[in-house]
């Protein structure tokens, strides 16, 4: 099976700002852990300039779709996600869902991908993945353990369920596997 490193496309389409309700740092709950049923919901700015896509960037990785989107991606990754509204500024494009990825893989083969750290030996961002293959198993989706306000990976299920539904705002980079 392949997997997808899952980029939305900000260059072209409308992306997501936090509201001034919000700081950054309330998003580090978003950790892999369930959320409190009090949770939500978080408020975002849409920029306007820019067509609509079904996949919004949201400026730390966090996957934000319309509701054609979840409806397609919902029945493959349901069992690996939290959905929660998002509130926003613009009444007219209809109701987005933030999905807070619930499966975090130790996956990342840290001798094969091209990875930066800073002095105290974290890691600063990550050039070019490359996972274990005996570790992703066959999750739909997922983040890297360790990197967990990082990217998100898809399966190659989800990633053609995107394509045959014709949903726009993503761009999707084939990630390596290794033998471990």
């Amino acid at each position: 099976m392949k997997y997808y490193q899952y980029q939305c496309d900000s260059d072209f389409y409308r992306f997501l700002s936090l509201s001034k309700k919000h700081r950054y740092k309330d998003l580090y709950i978003l950790n892999g852990n369930p959320l409190p049923p009090d949770w939500g919901p978080i408020e975002v700015i849409v920029e306007k300039k820019k067509p609509l896509g079904n996949f919004l960037y949201f400026d730390t990785y966090i996957p934000v779709v319309d509701k054609v989107a979840l409806n397609i991606l919902l029945p493959l990754i349901k069992n690996f996600v939290e959905v929660k509204e998002v509130k926003h500024n613009n009444p007219k494009i209809g109701q987005l869902y933030l999905i807070h990825v619930l499966n975090i893989v130790d996956c990342l083969d840290y001798e094969k991908s091209d990875i930066d750290y800073y002095d105290d030996g974290s890691i600063m961002g990550v050039w070019k993945y490359k996972l274990k293959k005996s570790k992703v198993g066959k999750y739909p989706i997922f983040r890297i353990k360790d990197l967990l306000l990082n990217d998100v990976f898809i399966s190659e299920e989800v990633k053609n369920a995107i394509e045959s539904s014709g949903l726009k705002g993503l761009n999707l980079e084939e990630v390596e596997l290794s033998d471990d």
